[in-house]
């Protein structure tokens, strides 16, 4: 019989203790997403300290050589921390910035290129990193002055939209609506009115996470609202973006109700800007174009039931100049719609090939974790190992 690897062992001391992932989270002053990842060896324990105190809460030694760090669970490397981040933002490092009035820090260009890496970043789930660029942006943002000042607090609000996609994907809705508001206001302090829209944005999609869908819906119309007077071929890209961003919100907030007509007239305006737009612009990190409006199409017809529709869209879409994160959900959601069908086999197919796409986003994905469930819960799979194997990875098997 194998030996039980770290995450295994830790599961069990746990469960033997009689606590939950919740109980034990508090215990290690962690969160209850950190000790999911540990529990199914998607997040290595490599610090002696960290192993010394679950060793201390749980009774159980994970010092000796047996408690070696596993191997990752999944095909392709995961780098996370979203503890490093949920910190950063806790202990909000705008208090050393004002403190510190050391100059000697990273050059204007220096931090430019770091904040167009916190999108990557963020998408990678290497939150660690994404919790250093910040910290380096607010410290700057707080030191500088006249023109440099507003550019920074512009780098500032991208960085904290970034943290709160990453947040709201990783299920982490607090600390997304945390990122979501300092992003606001960094952006209402740079002057640019489409950082604060592109803020918006984020706070709607936080909003749809935890369910709060009049939320949502209050903050795409006012931004649309808004965004009116750009609505024609005459208006720059940019708010044309959020326009229809904004629109594959109200598309997606339909979709959730039921309102086969509502999702599918957001969906045109969606498209008709997206055609004005173009393909490949990615302005304020929303990937918005007519492809995007197609990914969108695919999840809203799963969501209403109309399981062909979104497989012959899928069929016809090349989603591949978009990010991991985006593939993976349309691979995703045609997993979805094969197993509305009972197509059991692609579905795993899709589920598989999204796990190689974007191993990080669909561990933690609900979406992904119910799909799972829901094939599990059909005969015609139940003898599927490849089903039982991925079922296991994303522990929604023990």
């Amino acid at each position: 019989m194998a030996e039980a690897t770290l995450g295994e062992r830790v599961a069990d001391a746990r469960k033997r203790k009689g606590l939950s992932q919740k109980d034990l989270a508090t215990l290690m002053g962690r969160s209850e997403s950190w000790v999911s990842q540990v529990e199914r060896d998607v997040l290595p324990v490599d610090r002696l300290a960290i192993r010394q105190k679950l060793s201390e809460v749980l009774g159980v030694s994970f010092l000796d050589p047996a408690a070696a760090i596993p191997q990752s669970a999944y095909p392709t490397a995961v780098h996370t921390d979203l503890d490093e981040l949920r910190s950063t933002l806790t202990g909000h490092p705008a208090l050393a910035a004002l403190l510190d009035q050391d100059d000697d820090g990273p050059t204007l260009a220096e931090l430019e290129s770091q904040a167009d890496d916190a999108w990557k970043r963020a998408l990678d789930s290497d939150f660690g990193q994404l919790a250093q660029i910040i910290s380096e942006l607010e410290q700057a943002a707080r030191q500088a002055k006249g023109k440099d000042h507003k550019q920074l607090l512009a780098m500032l609000a991208r960085s904290y939209q970034a943290a709160s996609a990453g947040f709201a994907r990783q299920n982490e809705a607090d600390a997304a609506w945390l990122a979501g508001d300092r992003a606001l206001t960094a952006a209402e302090e740079s002057g640019d009115v489409f950082a604060v829209i592109a803020s918006q944005f984020r706070l709607a999609h936080t909003f749809m996470r935890i369910r709060r869908f009049d939320q949502a819906r209050l903050v795409a119309v006012r931004s649309i609202d808004s965004l009116n007077q750009f609505e024609t071929a005459g208006g720059p890209p940019e708010a044309l973006s959020l326009y229809g961003a904004m629109h594959l919100v109200l598309a997606a907030l339909a979709g959730f109700d039921n309102d086969r007509t509502g999702a599918r007239a957001a969906l045109d305006e969606a498209e008709r800007i997206a055609g004005i737009v173009g393909e490949g612009r990615n302005d304020y990190d929303t990937e918005f174009g007519p492809i995007n409006v197609q990914i969108h199409r695919i999840s809203i017809a799963v969501d209403l039931g109309d399981a062909g529709e979104a497989i012959e869209i899928a069929s016809r879409l090349d989603p591949t100049q978009l990010s991991n994160e985006r593939q993976m959900r349309v691979l995703l959601d045609t997993a979805r719609a094969h197993g509305q069908r009972r197509q059991i086999a692609d579905a795993v197919a899709c589920l598989l090939e999204a796990e190689r796409t974007a191993p990080e986003h669909l561990r933690s994905h609900t979406v992904a974790h119910q799909t799972v469930r829901d094939l599990l819960g059909q005969r015609d799979a139940q003898a599927s190992e490849e089903l039982a194997d991925l079922a296991r990875r994303l522990a929604v098997l023990p």
